[in-house]
């Protein structure tokens, strides 16, 4: 992985711990398309209205890079 891409991601990890979720999706491709467990969302908006669902069926969600 390049140092370009390591500072993207670390852009966007610092972004989630600040902002959550929205702050997150901020690095998604303005047409991302993901093809997820249940199934397949287009777009930045439905790609955080899915995972705040997902995220929402657990008490306690905790992510490390």
């Amino acid at each position: 992985m390049s140092e370009e891409n390591v500072e993207v991601v670390r852009a966007a990890w610092a972004a989630w711990e600040r902002d959550g979720l929205a702050g997150f999706a901020e690095y998604w491709a303005d047409d991302i398309d993901w093809r997820a467990i249940g199934g397949r969302w287009r777009g930045k908006e439905a790609g955080r209205e899915y995972l705040h669902d997902w995220l929402g069926l657990f008490d306690d969600f905790n992510v490390e890079p």
